[in-house]
């Protein structure tokens, strides 16, 4: 997480059972080489996932509703993103189907094969 909410990273970090980290870098040479490191990364659309593409590293993006024309209406990915899993808000803007598939996702991963 980069500059979280204090409550929002503590909820955060409950729900997943593990320690969640900050990164507080604004330099895009750091934050290259921090998000290349990581297995896993999840996030909102935001700069940081664009440097997660430019090393074609696999992604999770939390995208809204409506999204933004480079995510597309309705795939799991983007033609612009191919190495990204799309998690897709509703119609509604409600996100428990996206998050709950995620969450699936996510702990499949993480057991590994």
């Amino acid at each position: 997480m980069r500059r979280p909410d204090p409550d929002g990273q503590a909820r955060l970090q409950a729900l997943a059972g593990r320690p969640v980290h900050t990164l507080d870098s604004d330099d895009p040479t750091d934050l290259l080489a921090i998000v290349d490191c990581l297995d896993h990364y999840l996030a909102v659309p935001n700069t940081t996932l664009h440097l997660r593409a430019a090393r074609n590293r696999p992604a999770h993006v939390l995208v809204p509703h409506p999204p933004e024309w480079r995510w597309g209406m309705a795939s799991e990915v983007s033609p612009w993103f191919p190495a990204f899993t799309l998690h897709r808000a509703d119609e509604a803007g409600g996100w428990e189907k996206a998050t709950a598939r995620l969450g699936e996702r996510l702990r499949r991963d993480l057991e590994g094969p």
